[in-house]
């Protein structure tokens, strides 16, 4: 600010700067806005993705136990390939992938809070360790255990099915 005359009168150049840092926080306050989409969305992707998943392992189990019949051996061990094979896919290749963009969105986030200054008396200080391994989150491993939650209850169905066969018959005989 330049003093003229008594009064307070801005220069060209304080102006100008003064509309740079407007453009700037309006360009860090863009920025945050979008990775804080990007984590919604990469969270609710990998939330709905785990919970078909659960629901799918769920009603194969209920249509093994329901079948009138056992399966044999090759069939078992056939279903349990592909369940093998859909855990390999989902939790080492699609999930794992999530995750790793997810942190790097926070860690990204973490850098524009702290440019907007935030973490002075705002936001608590242990929140800029979000997206590093020093992190208290738990979203992702709540979010795999119902993956194997559905693996081990579905497991459990098709090694065991010739023991539930006869606690089924006299279920049904009640």
């Amino acid at each position: 600010m330049v003093w003229r005359r008594g009064t307070p009168h801005r220069s060209e150049e304080a102006s100008m700067n003064s509309q740079s840092d407007d453009a700037w926080l309006q360009t860090l306050r863009d920025a945050a806005r979008e990775r804080y989409q990007a984590m919604h969305n990469i969270r609710e992707r990998v939330h709905r993705t785990c919970l078909w998943t659960l629901g799918s392992f769920l009603v194969v189990t209920g249509w093994l136990v329901q079948r009138p019949t056992l399966l044999g051996w090759p069939e078992r061990i056939f279903l349990l390939s592909a369940l093998v094979a859909v855990r390999v896919v989902l939790r080492g290749g699609y999930l794992r992938d999530l995750e790793a963009g997810f942190r790097g969105q926070q860690r990204i986030a973490v850098k524009i809070e702290e440019a907007l200054g935030l973490y002075n008396g705002i936001y608590p200080l242990e929140w800029q360790k979000a997206g590093q391994d020093a992190s208290n989150g738990h979203f992702f491993s709540s979010s795999y255990a119902l993956l194997y939650v559905g693996c081990g209850i579905l497991v459990g169905a098709l090694v065991f099915s010739q023991l539930i066969s006869p606690v089924k018959e006299a279920l049904l005989a009640l």
